[in-house]
């Protein structure tokens, strides 16, 4: 069952802008675990079926917000979800982040 906050939020933005949760697959769930967590955000009101879609009700934009503040994300952040899979934990000032794929090309071509 998807317990992390940031991976509720991601959903509920999936389905508020008609996205694609197989997106979850990539974060480590199954099918299974993700037909489950559906139908649980379906029972809680939070997303319905409708016109052969899912779609977000009310309660459930209350939910994605009340989420948002408990994040203290705001503007862009409330809507679009950073790649967690690329953040890194806040840095001291004095170091220095090197991507994992880094090319450096030496001498003249």
């Amino acid at each position: 069952m998807i317990q992390n906050i940031e991976h509720i939020i991601l959903t509920l933005q999936l389905v508020n802008s008609n996205g694609n949760t197989n997106f979850l697959l990539t974060l480590g769930y199954d099918f299974v675990e993700i037909s489950k967590f559906i139908s649980l955000l379906r029972k809680k009101k939070y997303i319905e079926f409708k016109s052969g879609h899912l779609k977000l009700t009310e309660s459930g934009r209350l939910y994605l917000n009340d989420l948002n503040k408990e994040l203290n994300r705001k503007g862009l952040d409330k809507n679009i979800s950073p790649l967690i899979q690329y953040k890194t934990d806040k840095m001291d000032k004095f170091e220095v982040y090197f991507p994992i794929n880094l090319y450096i090309k030496v001498g003249r071509e």
